[in-house]
Formats: C-alpha cells, structure tokens, sequence
C-alpha cells in the first residue's frame, strides 16, 4: 500500500496541493464532505461526497483522502482495489513529489 502526505501551510493549501497532484496524474477526486474521507478514482469520472457513495462504491475505489482539508495534514493511501493504471500513476507521482520536496518545496511524502 502507498501513501502520501500533503503538509502544505495556509487555508486549503494542503487540499489544493492534493487536488492539484491527483488531477495532474489523471485522478478524479469526490467532493468534500465535512470530517469525511474523499473518494478517489483513475480517470475522468465524477464523484459524489462520502454519504452519496455506495458500500460497493467505497470497496471499489482506488484511494481515498483522509484528513483537515482546511489546515492539513492530508493523507492519500492508494487502495487494494487500484487498477495497474492507477497505480502506476500514483507511484509515479510519489516519485516525482518525493523529487520536488528534495528541491525545497513545502509538504511531505511517504510509502507505506
């Protein structure tokens, strides 16, 4: 299982980061649901808040995002369900984050 982790500082700055990597990596994000996880899938689909998904829904996405999307931390743990894509996908982003930080930017990664 592989996990990231967006410590970005200011209002949302986390959020925004995490929003920002999964989109760039071809990842759909659900909608925020006040002290609930957000669904997470590979491609372009949409996704509705936590309460809108179905037991199946939440067995079959690839990740999930856990956290304070205001003040961060937020944690992204790529799922069992993840297909080769996605998963691909992600570790490709792990790595290329993991280089950013390296280079000075704000936030932290790590696998689990």
């Amino acid at each position: 299982m592989s996990v990231i982790e967006f410590n970005d500082k200011g209002d949302f700055a986390a959020s925004h980061a995490a929003v920002d990597w999964l989109r760039d990596l071809g990842f759909s994000i659900g909608s925020m649901q006040a002290g609930s996880p957000r669904a997470i899938w590979h491609g372009d689909c949409y996704i509705s808040k936590w309460r809108g998904l179905s037991a199946q829904d939440k067995c079959e996405m690839h990740a999930r995002m856990e956290g304070n999307d205001r003040n961060g931390p937020l944690r992204i743990t790529l799922l069992a369900a993840a297909s080769p894509e996605a998963r691909a996908a992600f570790e490709r982003g792990v790595s290329q984050r993991a280089a950013q930080l390296d280079g000075g930017q704000e936030g932290s990664e790590s696998n689990g």
